[in-house]
C-alpha cells in the first residue's frame, strides 16, 4: 500500500487504519518533507478526532 497525504489528519487516519487492519501488510508513504513546514497543511484537533480516512480528496478548484 502506498500513500500520499497532504493534511496531518488523513495521515494519522491512513496510519490508524494500518495499526488496527486484522492482517499485516507494507504500507509506503510518498510525502513530501515540505508539507511537514507549510503553514497550510494544517487540520484541526475534530478533525483528528472525529474524521475518517478519505481515499480521494475532490480538488475543488476549476483548471
Amino acid at each position: 500500500q502506498v500513500g500520499n497525504f497532504t493534511t496531518p489528519a488523513n495521515l494519522f487516519h491512513a496510519l490508524r487504519r494500518q495499526v488496527y487492519r486484522p492482517f499485516n501488510k507494507p504500507f509506503v508513504i510518498m510525502t513530501p518533507k515540505s508539507l511537514l513546514r507549510d503553514p497550510r497543511c494544517t487540520s484541526s484537533l475534530e478533525d483528528l478526532s472525529e474524521g475518517e480516512f478519505r481515499e480521494i480528496i475532490p480538488d475543488t478548484k476549476e483548471n
